[in-house]
């Protein structure tokens, strides 16, 4: 994991970041619980056999929450504001799947004010066999105290 960026005293805090998740079918039953169920393909393994999987699949949007959770609990003592999040599902992922999540900052995003910075993170899953899963872009900007902009 790659850190720092001073702005005006606070730091842009982390540049490129790699981990891997897992997310089990205890997670996916939680996920499916607190949205009020989903699309039954991510609860009958018929339905998912049926439509092409070989297990009941994990929703593409699980996963980009988990991502962004990985990613936004490095800011967790600063201000930001989650501008925007894009999202490309490539192949599915099932429960268990172990997963490789790398994040890294397009410096040429980056954008300064007096009152914030703001960059693009680009993203993405991939199953240890080597299949993309999923690429993503997520706008997140730092609230700063007041400063001169650079």
């Amino acid at each position: 994991m790659e850190t720092g960026m001073d702005v005006c005293g606070e730091a842009f805090p982390i540049l490129e970041l790699n981990e891997r998740l897992c997310l089990g079918s205890a997670r996916l039953l939680a996920y499916l619980a607190a949205v009020g169920g989903g699309h039954p393909v991510h609860t009958s393994p018929e339905l998912a056999l049926r439509a092409g999987f070989r297990d009941t699949p994990l929703p593409g949007v699980l996963m980009v929450g988990a991502a962004l959770a990985s990613l936004t609990r490095h800011f967790a003592t600063l201000p930001i504001l989650l501008l925007s999040v894009e999202s490309r599902f490539l192949a599915p992922l099932m429960p268990g799947d172990e997963v490789g999540l790398a994040w890294r900052l397009d410096l040429s995003s980056l954008r300064r004010t007096r009152r914030y910075i703001e960059g693009a993170y680009d993203g993405g899953c991939t199953v240890v066999d080597g299949r993309e899963a999923l690429s993503m872009r997520a706008l997140i900007r730092v609230v700063t105290p007041l400063c001169e902009a650079a």
